[in-house]
């Protein structure tokens, strides 16, 4: 059997698909994202534990909590501070948002504005002895002078 000629019709050409409509009004001014760069410090110690990291505002606090955690290694509690001078500066619905929370970010993403806030912690295994074990530097400093001056030990009963 022969095969079927095709009709000498042309198809209609596509019109070019269209923008689907929106299903209700969108405010793209809302659609800009806005960042902050988190300046984190350890709130009990000047030098010790800092690092910076940039967060979208809409950011959950727990997000953040996570990323100390995964710096800084497991911890038994941590809580976060905008303000460690006043009472109500803890920060303690971890579900709230960092705008929620008060902190406004920039649009930019170049230069977003940099908002200081602090942590603190308890280390997951803070009653191990190791830790709770007391440190004696006059003790150790005096060893420490006396291993110098007599040089290596040598064996009992030895002749120098």
């Amino acid at each position: 059997m022969a095969p079927k000629k095709k009709s000498s019709k042309g198809k209609a050409a596509k019109a070019p698909p269209s923008a689907p409509k929106p299903l209700f009004p969108v405010d793209e001014s809302s659609m800009v994202t806005n960042h902050v760069l988190l300046d984190l410090q350890l709130s009990n110690v000047e030098m010790g534990r800092k690092f910076q990291e940039r967060f979208d505002v809409t950011t959950p606090v727990f997000m953040v909590k996570r990323r100390i955690v995964e710096r800084y290694g497991r911890m038994a509690s941590l809580s976060l501070y905008k303000d460690i001078e006043s009472a109500d500066g803890e920060i303690t619905d971890d579900r709230l948002t960092l705008r929620e929370c008060g902190i406004e970010g920039g649009p930019g993403m170049e230069t977003p504005p940099v908002f200081t806030m602090f942590f603190d912690y308890r280390p997951f295994a803070f009653d191990e002895p190791v830790l709770l074990a007391e440190h004696r530097p006059a003790r150790d400093a005096g060893r420490a002078a006396a291993g110098a001056s007599s040089g290596p030990a040598s064996p009992a009963g030895a002749a120098p």
